[in-house]
């Protein structure tokens, strides 16, 4: 890379990390002075994150999908469609894999017990 390549990529690093700053400013209700101390490339927990006011809550991907459902009005249980590429057993065996798949992994959460040889990252 060029002296010049190099100075043009690190100046639209710097405009994305201003607008970064600005929208994490706005949106968390902070002062850009207060983002700046903490968005310096550290790597922060969930737990972290929350103490210094970056994320609300604390969850999985389904409490995710069932708060936006309360927060948009739907009743029962909402359904996610996902778009996108499929892996090649999803395509084999179609979405019946998919949510046998998440049935066999929500029983197992739902009894806190953990199937014999699947690690919990399987889940």
């Amino acid at each position: 890379m060029t002296a010049e390549e190099r100075q043009i990529l690190q100046d639209m690093i710097d405009d994305i990390y201003i607008q970064f700053v600005h929208a994490v400013a706005e949106g968390r209700h902070m002062n850009e002075s207060e983002v700046l101390e903490l968005a310096d490339g550290r790597i922060l927990t969930g737990r972290q994150a929350k103490e210094l006011g970056l994320v609300d809550e604390l969850g999985n991907f389904q409490d995710a999908v069932d708060l936006v459902a309360k927060m948009a009005g739907i009743e029962g249980k909402p359904r996610v469609v996902e778009y996108g590429r499929k892996t090649f057993f999803e395509q084999f065996f179609g979405v019946f894999a998919r949510e046998l798949g998440h049935g066999i992994a929500e029983t197992f959460l739902e009894t806190g017990r953990q199937p014999v040889g699947l690690s919990s990252s399987f889940l």
